[in-house]
C-alpha cells in the first residue's frame, strides 16, 4: 500500500500541473517547516544521547567532509558547462551538497510504512550536512578577498533559521532524551505524518513547474519559485536547509539580484 504522505505529494503534483488555485496560507507553511525541523533535530538528538559519541565520530567527519566536496564538485559543472551565473550555480551546487529536509522527512516516512530499518542517528548527519554546503556555497557566490565579511558570513551559516531550529532541537533531544521529551509527544511525534502530510502536499504543487535547463537538476532538487513557475535560486540567503516558502523564497531571490553584483 502507497504511504498516504506519497499520495498527498501527488495530489499537490497533480493539482500544480493542472494550474489549481490551491495555495497552503504562508503562516501555515511555515508553521509547518519550523515543526519539521524540529522533530529532525530533536530525532538526532535522542540518538546522540544514546551512542558513545567516539563511535559516532568517523561517520560525522565523512558527512561534513561530502557536505564540502559534493559543493565544490557541483559547482563548476554548474557554472561552466550549465553556464549559469556565477551566483546561482553557488546556490545550486549548495543544495546538492546538502540534502532537502522535506525529502528526508518524506523518505523516513516510506521507510517506516515499509517497516525497513534503518541506522536511527541519521538526523545527526543531516544537521552535519547542513553546515559546510551552505557555508562553502555562500564563499562560491561571493568570492574571497580582503573584503570578505566573514563575520557576516558566519551570522548567515550558523544563525538561519534552518540551522539554529535542527541545532536547537538536536541540543534539546541530546540534553532531554526518550524519557523527557514524552510530554510533547503529542505535537512532535503524533502529529508529525499529518504535518509532513501538508509540507509534501505544497511541495508538490509547486515541484514540475520550474522550467529548469536540465531536467535532472530539476527532478532532483526542490527549488524555489515565483507566481509564473519559473526557478529562481537566492544566492545571498540558501534556502534549502530552511525550507523557505516557494513565493517568499522568489521575493528574495528577485531582492537579492537586484542589490547584490556577482561576477
Amino acid at each position: 500500500m502507497i504511504d498516504p504522505t506519497i499520495l498527498f505529494f501527488l495530489l499537490g503534483a497533480v493539482a500544480g500541473l493542472l494550474r489549481s488555485e490551491l495555495r497552503l496560507p504562508a503562516a501555515m507553511y511555515e508553521f509547518v517547516s519550523i515543526v519539521l525541523l524540529l522533530v529532525i533535530g530533536l530525532q538526532g538528538g535522542v540518538e546522540l544521547a544514546k551512542q558513545p559519541f567516539a563511535n559516532l565520530l568517523p561517520q560525522m567527519l565523512a558527512v561534513v567532509t561530502m557536505g564540502f566536496g559534493l559543493t565544490l564538485l557541483a559547482f563548476p559543472v554548474l557554472r561552466y558547462l550549465g553556464r549559469f551565473k556565477r551566483a546561482d550555480a553557488a546556490s545550486i551546487a549548495a543544495h546538492y551538497g546538502s540534502v532537502s529536509v522535506g525529502a528526508y522527512a518524506a523518505a523516513v516516512a516510506y521507510l517506516g510504512s515499509q517497516q525497513i530499518s534503518f541506522q536511527e542517528h541519521m538526523p545527526l548527519l543531516l544537521v552535519l550536512l547542513e553546515v559546510p554546503a551552505i557555508l562553502v556555497g555562500i564563499v562560491l557566490a561571493r568570492g574571497i578577498s580582503r573584503k570578505t565579511r566573514w563575520k557576516s558570513i558566519a551570522h548567515e551559516v550558523f544563525l538561519g533559521k534552518g540551522i539554529v531550529l535542527l541545532l536547537g532541537g538536536l541540543l534539546i533531544g541530546w540534553v532531554a532524551g526518550p524519557d523527557g521529551l514524552s510530554s510533547i509527544e503529542a505535537l512532535f511525534v503524533d502529529l508529525f505524518k499529518g504535518i509532513l502530510a501538508l509540507f509534501l502536499l505544497e511541495m508538490g504543487l509547486f515541484k514540475l513547474r520550474c522550467r529548469s535547463r536540465s531536467l535532472v537538476f530539476h527532478l532532483a532538487s526542490p527549488l524555489p519559485y515565483d507566481q509564473d513557475g519559473a526557478c529562481r535560486v537566492p544566492h545571498a540567503l540558501l534556502t534549502h536547509g530552511t525550507e523557505q516558502h516557494p513565493r517568499e523564497a522568489a521575493t528574495t531571490a528577485r531582492s537579492n539580484n537586484e542589490n547584490t553584483s556577482v561576477s
